[in-house]
């Protein structure tokens, strides 16, 4: 399944800005370090961010923005949070 999302914020700044379209598809088999990913937290809802770091079913996320911190980034999450996986933007 795809499914099309539209970026808030400046936290994956200057990859992705507010308003960019982004395409995600469910169906993925692996996630790798580096992979875009919409990765949905309980307390925020979806967010748009990259892998930084994989062991087991856990994984940290960051954002492109280096100016930008978020305490999500120093949470590990479930691979079941995931929602899907970033196949293409458009600006």
């Amino acid at each position: 399944m795809i499914n099309l999302y539209r970026v808030r914020g400046s936290s994956m700044t200057p990859n992705f800005n507010d308003n960019d379209l982004i395409i995600i598809t469910k169906f993925f088999f692996n996630l790798e370090v580096g992979d875009l990913v919409i990765l949905d937290i309980p307390e925020l809802g979806t967010v748009l961010k990259r892998i930084s770091f994989i062991e087991d079913n856990s994984i940290k996320v960051k954002g492109d923005n280096e100016d930008y911190d978020s305490l999500i980034y120093n949470n590990s999450y479930n691979k079941d949070n995931v929602v899907g996986k970033v196949l293409f933007k458009f600006s």
